[in-house]
């Protein structure tokens, strides 16, 4: 099944996103500077990653 819209604008994705990153982060305390020091500033290329690989996942 295919959306063809969204009730949420990309801004409110991007913060959604973000949060749970946030969290992702604090709760794997073992994850290591590097990767969070890589991955801090590409948050919203991450959530783009994410929403193509859901796009791209056949149910």
């Amino acid at each position: 099944m295919q959306d063809d819209g969204s009730a949420f604008d990309d801004d409110e994705i991007f913060e959604d996103f973000a949060k749970i990153y946030r969290k992702f982060i604090r709760r794997n305390k073992d994850l290591g500077e590097f990767f969070i020091r890589e991955t801090q500033d590409i948050v919203n290329q991450l959530c783009d990653d994410f929403e193509k690989s859901l796009n791209n996942t056949p149910f």
